[in-house]
């Protein structure tokens, strides 16, 4: 098995990397097969999320989808382990102002973990 953490959004975001590396938004490729496959209800615009569980990485995922998301709308951020993993996901929600480095712990305390956050 193998874990990766994914962005999910209903319009396409840009590309990404943060200034200290605490955040990187990158192109869904090796996983995506295998992502698909797990069968979960997902946004469509997927893109691998390489994230820091800091106040800092919150921080700067905080202000990335403040730039390039849409007020009122909501992101998921996915915590997922491809594989023989079950597929049946755990969900949190919350505003986007809640959103710190306790809570991206949580995004890691379970195998399947789906946090849809408002904008």
């Amino acid at each position: 098995m193998s874990q990766v953490t994914l962005l999910a959004t209903d319009r396409p975001m840009p590309l990404y990397t943060s200034p200290t590396g605490s955040v990187c938004v990158g192109k869904l490729t090796y996983y995506r097969s295998a992502v698909a496959l797990l069968g979960l209800d997902m946004k469509p615009f997927q893109y691998e999320l390489a994230l820091e569980d800091t106040p800092q990485g919150a921080r700067q995922l905080r202000d990335y989808l403040r730039k390039h998301g849409q007020p009122g709308s909501a992101v998921q951020l996915w915590n997922l382990w491809v594989g023989d993993a079950n597929v049946r996901a755990f969900h949190l929600t919350g505003p986007l102002d809640a959103l710190d480095g306790d809570t991206l712990q949580q995004l890691r305390e379970r195998n399947q973990t789906c946090m849809t956050i408002t904008l």
